[in-house]
């Protein structure tokens, strides 16, 4: 014992039967001392059932007085070779934890900067697309003066009307001037969701009804330049899974930078159609696709 603790050798060639401590207990205590030393014991003919309880509490192997040198040095070499062995793949398996831990460090840190930018980016994309709800809310509203005061000149003029002649039927004159009033309201609302965006999340959108209100906000710029707005809409809406708000500023930017290109006047064409997908069109027609409504991509 005192040898093991002084010389920590890699091998031990072990007896045994020896006298104060026998071989099993010397083994016990030699692989408390060192775990990874190797030990070969020394057995006589009759002993081999303890030479086997001695390999299962850690001994490498066990030959048999009387015993081969050349056998003994095979088996020694064996045993060294495990030995060199299992320290290299301890010392393999100690770089691979450090190796791990400190590409888990890594990668915790740019989980971290990745959430940071991904955060920075959000941010960013709403401050543009703010930016240019207000700027397409400034540009629509300067055009919208002309578009608003023609149905307040209109029913103020039915009032008049109907305030020089009270006997005069009346019925004509609210109908008209309820259809400016509700002309006003469609400009109103649009105005304020352009101007009051909420946090909508996605929901099924009719494009068809996205485009009306985009073309009543865009009418009076239109008109100012002299550009004809057709409107050729699919008969049935196409329905898309998206922020209605974000829709309505994308429609408005294409209408408006579609006005701008056109400076001396012209015609703007606006349609809405259905494409049916790939598969759709490779597939032949059946009973369910034609029950189910016209699907495809929009």
């Amino acid at each position: 014992i005192r040898k093991l603790l002084e010389a920590a050798p890699n091998l031990m060639v072990l007896d045994l039967r020896m006298p104060g401590i026998d071989g099993h207990q010397l083994l016990a205590r030699a692989k408390t001392i060192d775990p990874d030393i190797e030990v070969i014991v020394v057995t006589a003919v009759n002993e081999m059932s303890t030479a086997i309880a001695a390999m299962r509490a850690g001994a490498f192997t066990y030959v048999v007085k009387p015993f081969d040198m050349d056998d003994l040095q095979t088996q020694m070499y064996r045993a060294l070779t495990k030995h060199r062995l299992n320290l290299g793949n301890r010392r393999f398996i100690e770089t691979l934890s450090q190796e791990n831990r400190r590409l888990r460090v890594q990668q915790n840190r740019l989980t971290r900067e990745l959430e940071q930018t991904t955060h920075a980016l959000h941010e960013t994309q709403d401050e543009l697309f703010q930016a240019s709800r207000l700027a397409t809310l400034g540009e629509t509203a300067a055009s919208l003066s002309h578009e608003i005061q023609n149905p307040l000149t209109v029913i103020s003029s039915y009032f008049q009307l109907v305030r020089m002649d009270p006997g005069r039927p009346i019925v004509p004159y609210l109908d008209r001037m309820e259809r400016e009033v509700e002309r006003l309201s469609r400009l109103a609302r649009g105005l304020m969701r352009l101007a009051a965006p909420q946090a909508c999340p996605g929901q099924p959108v009719e494009l068809n009804r996205m485009v009306e209100e985009s073309l009543v906000l865009v009418q009076a710029k239109a008109n100012i330049q002299k550009i004809a707005l057709v409107c050729s809409l699919a008969p049935a809406s196409p329905v898309v899974f998206a922020n209605p708000d974000r829709i309505l500023q994308l429609l408005m930017n294409l209408l408006l930078n579609a006005c701008q290109a056109m400076p001396d006047g012209g015609r703007l064409t606006i349609t809405t159609a259905r494409r049916a997908s790939a598969s759709e069109a490779s597939a032949p027609p059946s009973e369910s696709s034609e029950t189910s409504g016209p699907r495809g991509d929009c």
